[in-house]
């Protein structure tokens, strides 16, 4: 079973938002800098990268030297959600079925939902939501990291 409640806000983040909840606390520092890239994330999920990484750089001490494996799978997963939506849109929500003799929901509708769930999963501990923003630290400083997925939603 996992642990229950919300994972706490590191340290330096606390500092950043002006939080008193920093007294007394005494986390590892994290290592400051910006990650490098994996060499095995190519293509779009390396734009999706550079974008992220260009907008975060001025938020100070957002990224730490560590987070690459983190930002590489966020990025890996954005880059999977924008191809299966563009397969979706191109073979449409029906399909046929021929065991079945009708058509039947695209399989790809499933797989897009759950890419998008990993994917915002995986940005929510970068900051990429209003909310997590302010549980980051960084409302205001920035505007929402522009990952390429309006395109896909509703508003």
């Amino acid at each position: 079973m996992g642990l229950r409640g919300p994972q706490p806000t590191p340290t330096d983040l606390l500092r950043l938002s002006g939080s008193r909840e920093v007294n007394g606390r005494n986390d590892a520092p994290s290592l400051p800098g910006v990650p490098e890239k994996p060499e095995w994330l190519t293509g779009r999920g390396a734009e999706v990268w550079a974008n992220y990484v260009g907008m975060a750089g001025q938020l100070p001490r957002l990224l730490a030297a560590t987070d690459g494996n983190a930002l590489a799978a966020a990025c890996c997963a954005t880059a999977m959600v924008e191809r299966v939506a563009r397969e979706l849109n191109e073979q449409g929500l029906m399909v046929p079925d021929e065991k079945a003799g009708r058509e039947v929901a695209n399989p790809l509708a499933r797989t897009l939902r759950e890419w998008l769930e990993t994917s915002c999963r995986l940005w929510a501990k970068f900051g990429a939501t209003p909310a997590d923003r302010v549980r980051t630290g960084s409302a205001g400083a920035v505007g929402a990291p522009k990952l390429g997925l309006a395109k896909f939603t509703r508003g």
